[in-house]
């Protein structure tokens, strides 16, 4: 747990007294904390399906535990206590931030939960919170508010209500927090991404370097090794027989409708001779270079049913 001194300062806040504390190092909560919740039924709050809320009241399954040193805030109610110098605790992310130089504000809450305020009981008192929502497809049991010693079974969907924590920094307090060192976090990045990275069976050959002599640079020709030049060579013996054997079936298709055409040139009735009887029949047609704007044809068209 963390260390926080005893002593305390109040100052006026408005109509609030607000009490400071000093959490000199982070709060870390127990487990068992994430199971400390207290069901507060509708009839209580007038909110649907009610609520399930994180310290409700001392007398309620309220656990000091789950807080730092000297945390006293019950219900709803806006918290009338600030660490200062203090750390949002393990678990925790900054939900709101105020910034008065020189003064920095934040209010912690549960990682995923929002921070919310509002006003109630015709403006008597300033509600303030971290809320998040219990899903439809979960169920657990909690005790039921104002009777400690009854649990009841509560589903999803329901409104968590957890207490938020708050926490101020002066320009002052800045010598508290030690600044990383560049340099080892990004040799500790480098060897963490390193001692995950897959490795290979195959070999990796370095690329050479140019040399200092002239012969030696131009002893390679082009640059392209023994296996790259025969790889050419092959392809592009491959796509020379592709091409080739294209344009063969080209002109063999060529040749073939050419003669196609010749045979019914020269006997347009086919081999199987000209049929005993054959009668013209005169058809409109219309040719497709010509305007067709004022012609018709002749061919009748029922219409529709």
């Amino acid at each position: 747990m963390a260390s926080e001194s005893a002593t305390s300062t109040t100052a006026k806040d408005v109509s609030n007294t607000i009490t400071t504390l000093v959490m000199t190092t982070p709060f870390t909560a127990p487990a068992s904390c994430s199971s400390s919740w207290t069901y507060e039924p509708p009839a209580a709050n007038n909110v649907p399906n009610g609520l399930l809320l994180q310290n409700a009241a001392a007398s309620d399954n309220a656990d000091p535990a789950c807080f730092p040193e000297g945390f006293n805030q019950y219900g709803r109610k806006t918290a009338n206590l600030v660490y200062s110098p203090g750390y949002c605790p393990m678990g925790y992310t900054s939900a709101d931030v105020a910034i008065i130089q020189p003064t920095t504000t934040v209010v912690c809450c549960l990682s995923k939960y929002s921070y919310v305020t509002m006003t109630m009981e015709n403006s008597a008192a300033i509600y303030a919170g971290c809320i998040s929502t219990f899903p439809s497809t979960s169920s657990t049991i909690v005790t039921v508010r104002q009777d400690p010693k009854r649990s009841t079974q509560v589903k999803g969907p329901i409104t968590m209500w957890a207490q938020p924590i708050t926490v101020e920094l002066q320009s002052s307090d800045s010598s508290l927090f030690v600044s990383a060192t560049p340099t080892a976090t990004a040799t500790s990045f480098t060897s963490d991404v390193s001692s995950i990275l897959p490795t290979t069976a195959h070999s990796t050959t370095a690329l050479p370097t140019e040399t200092a002599n002239p012969e030696a640079k131009s002893s390679g020709s082009s640059g392209i090794s023994t296996g790259a030049g025969i790889g050419i060579g092959v392809g592009a013996g491959v796509g020379g027989i592709i091409i080739l054997t294209a344009i063969g079936l080209w002109f063999w298709r060529r040749r073939r409708r050419a003669n196609r055409n010749l045979t019914s040139m020269t006997d347009p009735f086919g081999p199987e001779g000209m049929p005993g009887i054959h009668t013209a029949r005169k058809v409109n047609a219309i040719p497709a270079e010509l305007d067709t704007s004022g012609r018709q044809s002749s061919d009748v068209h029922e219409l529709g049913a």
